[in-house]
């Protein structure tokens, strides 16, 4: 259906009578003033709405509108070819684009987001455990507030050729038990934190072939367990140019190359426990890990950086919930504020109170928190500011692990940690 260019002024209104008509494509060509959306149009099953002439512009009224799109249970549905424009300094908290309740087959393709607010989230947001083989591809995401994508517990999804610049979070977010999805080929030249960032409980997703630049964090953080990062470019970002702060993730086939810009000790490849991970059980083989500036700033081009977490303690003042605990051998993360009790959490599923502070349980170090157990293969390795390989103090039985990395000459310690000999 040709759209009418007298309901610009009300694009929903003319959505939802579109669908009453019985028609099930929309194509919306560029004009001379933007469509208006007001409040939320519910995409149906196998509806398009796509762009004919030019790129149609699509204005937000960001203080009624939350959610414009919600694909709530829909299959094969798509948006294609759009330029959604938003104030993110009158937004809301809401995802622009939600995709969840099992959506499924639907895509956002060939868009362009600017200024779009969003929640933590994510301005595209895909949810739930049911929503699945769903695709965003070949989008332009702009000027925006928080995390311009993010999976949310969902699965087999395809995160592919997006460009994500200027956002003030994450670019794609994995969370939420997210698991299964492919995140590839997306790219930024800035943006606030990384590109990438797969938190503590995100599993067996693909992160492939991105381009992380310019980042003002990490390029690519991975929190989660059993993730694949391979092939990706980390240049020239403020702190590390891939960071694993949980287990069993494979590292392969990277090149890092010139980061740690804000100083301090960032490495192309960082291995340590923090953010409810274990950094415990990590690969790490054929990547490239070297600086081309001039004076280098990437610290080392591996550094295992030991254990973050402070252990629980009683009578101690909780400041606020997200605050990590290392309790034996398990990681737990307040859930409120307060003042710690008399006994340790010793619980493994779900919250508990250790009689001041409910605790949720978040995972556990296999055998000692001192050992990162981490599988150090032939990596190409050219500059840095200090040492090729740092072993921290605490990881010294790791020595074995690292020593397949060694190009020329040995390992050898300097100050409480082993680094590697070139030449």
């Amino acid at each position: 259906m040709a759209f009418d260019p007298r309901w610009q002024e009300d694009l929903k209104s003319a959505l939802d009578y579109t669908i009453a008509s019985g028609f099930r494509t929309v194509v919306l060509d560029e004009g001379e003033r933007p469509y208006r959306m007001h409040g939320t149009f519910k995409m149906p099953s196998g509806f398009t709405i796509r762009a004919g002439n030019g790129r149609p512009r699509i204005l937000m009224d960001c203080l009624t509108t939350g959610t414009a799109f919600d694909f709530d249970g829909c299959e094969d549905a798509h948006i294609v070819g759009l330029a959604i424009e938003g104030d993110i300094g009158l937004s809301p908290s809401e995802s622009i684009i939600t995709l969840r309740n099992g959506a499924r087959r639907c895509s956002i393709r060939q868009s362009r987001f600017l200024g779009c607010p969003g929640a933590p989230a994510g301005s595209i947001l895909l949810t739930g455990a049911e929503t699945r083989f769903n695709q965003v591809d070949a989008n332009e995401m702009l000027d925006g507030e928080s995390t311009a994508i993010g999976i949310s517990g969902a699965a087999n999804n395809e995160i592919t050729r997006n460009l994500i610049m200027r956002y003030s979070g994450f670019g794609v977010r994995l969370g939420e038990g997210a698991n299964r999805n492919l995140v590839e080929a997306n790219t930024t030249l800035a943006n606030a934190i990384e590109l990438v960032g797969v938190t503590h409980d995100a599993y067996l997703n693909r992160i492939l072939g991105n381009h992380a630049e310019n980042t003002g964090d990490n390029g690519i953080s991975v929190t989660g367990y059993r993730n694949t990062v391979g092939d990706n470019v980390c240049y020239r970002n403020m702190r590390a140019g891939l960071w694993l702060w949980g287990s069993h993730n494979v590292a392969a086939g990277n090149a890092c190359i010139g980061n740690g810009r804000e100083g301090g000790k960032w490495a192309g490849i960082g291995i340590s426990a923090n953010f409810g991970g274990t950094g415990q059980h990590n690969t790490v083989t054929g990547n490239v890990l070297d600086d081309d500036q001039e004076i280098a700033t990437q610290f080392n081009a591996i550094r295992t950086a030991g254990v973050a977490y402070l252990p629980w303690t009683p009578g101690e003042w909780i400041a606020s919930n997200g605050i990590y605990r290392l309790a034996g051998l398990h990681i737990y993360v307040s859930t409120r504020a307060g003042v710690t009790g008399f006994a340790p959490p010793t619980h493994m599923v779900a919250s508990a109170s250790d009689g001041g502070v409910m605790w949720r349980y978040v995972r556990s170090f296999v055998g000692s928190p001192a050992r990162s157990c981490a599988a150090i293969g032939i990596n190409t390795i050219g500059r840095s500011a200090s040492g090729p390989i740092y072993l921290h103090e605490s990881y010294a039985d790791d020595l074995e692990a690292a020593s397949g990395g060694v190009p020329l000459g040995g390992l050898y310690r300097s100050g409480g940690a082993y680094r590697m000999r070139v030449g």
